[in-house]
Order: structure tokens, then C-alpha cells, then sequence
């Protein structure tokens, strides 16, 4: 099933220009494996911003990001999905005045939003025109979370959102199980922390264009760890009081990809 992108919150509403800017059409590369550890982490993250372009032209739109580059004087440029535009799209995190979460939690200022939520460093968060509050202690720490955390977290994700959209009570199952992941890699998590991740967490949008990987390959887990994902895969499918379709046929498909069992083979 097509993820359903979150409505707009109460009040806000989408603007757009009749054609965006130069700059932002010039797309750099979507790539979601954070490999400027300066910038951060994008898997994907989902939000809304409020925006004015390389032509001075006002904007709000939801956005998912996949790429953080480095722009003209080391600005860092979210490259992302653009979700009114359907299509790809750059945008300056010096030109983003405003970011709000979509149950309209409004993020003020953006550069401690960024520092949080991509990990990004201090130096390269305070490029906007505000400097972020997060202590360079507590980025650290959140990007030593992201590294432990961060396959599982894409992949549970996906699952949630199989269905067409992610429920709380899922989201409650999939930052219990990275808690876990964390605890098991000597990472203590604080009340702040498990904010921080469950927040995280919500803004994660899957991409439906991502090639498909070996996940058995690419996570390199043990076979106690894949019965423990298997598990949280379960939890998740059964957190919303409904068995979907959708989400029983992706747990399926990555039951077989871990195991080589169906998930009723495997849960017997």
C-alpha cells in the first residue's frame, strides 16, 4: 500500500510559489548514509518547513530528507523529497525560518531542531541565523544512539507504515525494542533520550524508491538479535488492534529474508 503522508496540522496550511527557485530545483545527490558525519544522519525524517527560496519567494511544505550536503561557504543543504511537489528538491538550512512536526509542535529555533534531530554538529547547525541550545555532550550522545539503532529503526518504520500509516501504539513497541538495542550496546537512555528517540522516531518516512538489500547481509545479526527483531516485527503488526494485509506480507517477506522461514514457520 502507498504511505499516506501526514495531513497538515490545525492552522497550517500549504503555500507555495507558482515555480520554486533556481537553487532548490538543482538537486544534490538523495544519499541516506549520513557519510558527512559533520551534518548528521538522514534516514529520512519528515517534517514540515517554512521556507524562502534562493529568489526570495515565501513557502510551507512537508518534506522528508535523504541527503545532507555541503552547500556554497559550508552551509548544509537537506537534500529531500519535497511531498507537494512530488519530486526532489534542495533546501538551505539558512533559508528554512521555521520547522513544525506534524502534530504542530512548532521548532524554534530551526539550528537546535537540526542539531537534535540529524545529529548534526554545533558548528554546522548554527549556520542559520539562530544558534542551537543542545549541548555538544548531548549531540554526541544522540548520534552514538542513531549509529546503534538507526537499520532497525528504518526498517520497523517501514513496516508501520506498510499499512498506510504509523500509530502511537507502534511507535511505543519500536522505541522500546531500540531501547533494548541500546541497553545491550552499554547506552543508558535518560527520560530525554527516549523523548528524543521516540520523536525520531515518528518522523520517519520509508522510501519507496530504496533498492532492495539483503537485509540478513546488511544487519549482521545474531540469531538470538533476529529473534528478538522478529518479535518486535510481531509486536508492531498486532500494536493497532488490526492485522493488515500489507504488514503481514512485508513481516512475512523479512521473516524469510532473516530465517528462510515463513513467519508462522518460524514462530512455531
Amino acid at each position: 500500500m502507498k504511505r499516506k503522508i501526514p495531513p497538515m496540522p490545525k492552522g497550517k496550511k500549504v503555500s507555495l510559489p507558482e515555480e520554486d527557485g533556481v537553487e532548490e530545483q538543482i538537486v544534490a545527490t538523495l544519499d541516506p548514509s549520513g557519510a558527512d558525519t559533520e551534518f548528521g544522519y538522514a534516514d529520512g525524517q519528515s517534517f514540515i518547513i517554512e521556507y524562502v527560496d534562493s529568489e526570495g519567494q515565501p513557502s510551507t511544505r512537508r518534506i522528508a530528507v535523504w541527503g545532507i550536503q555541503r552547500g556554497t561557504q559550508g552551509v548544509p543543504v537537506l537534500a529531500a523529497i519535497c511531498h507537494e511537489r512530488q519530486a526532489a528538491r534542495s533546501f538551505r538550512i539558512d533559508r528554512i525560518k521555521a520547522v513544525i512536526d506534524y502534530d504542530g509542535t512548532m521548532h524554534e529555533p530551526p539550528a537546535n531542531f537540526f542539531a537534535e534531530v540529524f545529529s548534526m554538529a554545533m558548528d554546522a547547525a548554527s549556520r542559520t541565523q539562530f544558534s542551537p541550545s543542545i549541548s555538544e555532550e548531548e549531540k554526541v550522545f544522540h548520534g552514538q544512539i542513531w549509529q546503534v539503532v538507526r537499520q532497525q529503526a528504518k526498517l520497523l518504520a517501514r513496516l508501520s507504515h506498510s499499512d498506510g500509516c504509523m500509530t502511537p501504539a507502534e511507535i511505543s513497541v519500536i522505541v522500546n525494542y531500540l531501547a533494548g538495542k541500546c541497553a545491550n550496546a552499554e547506552l543508558v537512555l535518560g527520560r530525554r533520550e527516549l523523548d528524543w528517540l521516540h520523536d525520531n522516531v515518528a518522523r520517519l518516512l520509508p522510501d519507496e524508491t530504496a533498492p532492495e538489500q539483503n537485509l540478513k547481509q546488511a544487519f549482521d545479526l545474531q540469531p538470538k538479535e533476529i529473534e528478538e527483531l522478529i518479535w518486535a516485527c510481531w509486536a508492531i503488526v498486532q500494536a493497532d488492534g488490526e492485522i493488515d494485509k500489507a504488514e503481514v506480507q512485508l513481516l512475512n517477506e523479512i521473516c524469510v529474508e532473516f530465517t528462510g522461514h515463513s513467519i508462522n514457520q518460524a514462530m512455531h
